[in-house]
């Protein structure tokens, strides 16, 4: 088995400042996290299942794998769908 390494970047910026909050590049200084996690959810159809998490705010969106395993696509389905939801409940920052 053969390891392959995958970098993705994500951009937050657009939705941060529509919600006034302001980005940092380090995790000392910030006053909240985000979060990203992805996990397959096995069952007659699996699906890839994306959650994004801004302090309390958490946004998750399910898309149904049509191939016997989901790949990168259908989280990146999924994690559009996720950011999405969030920027729409994601309250402004005071």
């Amino acid at each position: 088995m053969r390891s392959i390494l995958i970098t993705l970047y994500f951009d937050f910026t657009k939705m941060l400042e529509d919600k006034n909050y302001h980005e940092v590049y380090s995790p000392d200084v910030a006053d909240f996290v985000i979060k990203i996690k992805g996990v397959e959810e096995l069952g007659r159809l699996n699906k890839a299942v994306t959650t994004i998490e801004l302090g309390s705010f958490a946004a998750q969106e399910p898309v149904t794998c049509f191939t016997q395993f989901c790949g990168i696509s259908d989280f990146a389905k999924s994690f559009n769908k996720s950011y999405k939801k969030l920027s729409k409940i994601l309250a402004d920052c005071q």
